[in-house]
């Protein structure tokens, strides 16, 4: 079973900066340093070829904290811990990342044909760390969060 690492996160969401950027004549070379992260990343995984009227995510996680970044097009995403902070951002690739913790709800909509989004997580795939946006709720508005 799955324990939740925190019942309440101070800050939900926070962006990343990469570690550098360099635009060129031969392209663009951007670099995130691991050891920046307040996390190890387990799985690494690209979601692309997105309609952009079919938005991708709607769901939170348990325990996993991702790491969102937009390697093409452009990405917005919007957020909700369900209790008190929401938001959005639109990820670009020059653009800062996004760092969701555990129990906030987020969606992504693919705003260009040709958007890349790549996701470092802090655990494997797990179908029960999923969580829908009233689970959530609950379990933030719980005496007794962890489960």
């Amino acid at each position: 079973m799955l324990r939740l690492l925190e019942p309440r996160v101070e800050r939900p969401i926070q962006e990343v900066s990469r570690s550098s950027v360099h635009p060129g004549h031969r392209g663009v070379l951007a670099s995130l340093e691991f050891g920046t992260l307040p996390f190890v990343p387990l799985r690494l995984f690209s979601v692309s070829q997105v309609r952009g009227d079919n938005p991708r995510g709607g769901h939170g996680h348990r325990q996993t904290i991702q790491l969102l970044l937009c390697e093409a097009g452009s990405i917005l995403v919007r957020w909700d811990d369900c209790v008190e902070t929401s938001g959005s951002m639109l990820l670009t690739p020059q653009g800062p990342g996004l760092l969701i913790q555990p129990l906030v709800w987020a969606t992504q909509t693919y705003t260009a044909p040709d958007s890349l989004l790549v996701v470092l997580a802090s655990h494997a795939y797990d179908a029960e760390d999923y969580l829908t946006a009233d689970e959530i709720r609950k379990l933030r508005l719980s005496a007794d969060p962890v489960r």
